[in-house]
């Protein structure tokens, strides 16, 4: 019969160390059919010890994992205020994504829109918003609404204010993309 883990008060300790970095360093072991079940209950049980800060970055990287459902549900559970300032832009760049994901467009461009301003995220997150809104105008329109459509000409312009140098070059020609497959698409 299997023993779990954990019993051992020497071990305690250890056991709960262990845990805490299988859940910080890969997101998705706890879920993992080849992760024995004493493991995943004893995750189980460090993950309602971690702390805020903890809980964002283990957010964070179930979204990077395709784990949309999860990392929102993390990173929704504590307050912002409660997450490192230097962290916060991240931690809502990866609720925008893991909401997006799950096809909550409304939720997705509110966390977007959270992301502060002049952080490495802010472009991320104001292409992103782009995207999503793109998208909403295409569903309302059955198809690309009209080249003159005034909503076209603002997404324009912000694509425009994302393509700039101060911008990381991935964002920045992701951005520039989008321009071209506008101007393609008006054609």
């Amino acid at each position: 019969s299997e023993q779990p883990i954990g019993i051992v008060p020497s071990i305690e300790k250890a056991v709960r160390e262990a845990a805490r970095a299988l859940l910080l360093r890969s997101p998705s072991a706890d879920t993992a059919k080849a992760t024995p079940a004493y493991v995943r209950r004893e995750m189980r049980r460090e993950e309602e010890r971690l702390s805020p800060a903890e809980r964002a970055s283990r957010g964070r990287a179930l979204a990077a994992a395709g784990d949309a459902r999860r990392a929102a549900k993390l990173l929704s559970r504590d307050p912002p205020g409660s997450w490192p300032e230097s962290e916060r832009g991240r931690n809502f760049l990866a609720l925008a994504r893991a909401e997006a994901a799950l096809g909550h467009s409304v939720s997705a461009r509110a966390a977007a829109a959270r992301v502060p301003d002049g952080t490495p995220e802010s472009f991320e997150a104001r292409l992103l918003e782009n995207d999503l809104l793109l998208a909403s105008l295409r569903k309302e329109e059955a198809s690309m609404p009209p080249a003159d459509d005034p909503r076209l000409a603002s997404l324009r312009r912000a694509l425009h204010r994302i393509a700039v140098d101060s911008a990381a070059r991935t964002v920045r020609n992701a951005a520039r993309e989008r321009l071209l497959l506008l101007a393609a698409e008006a054609k």
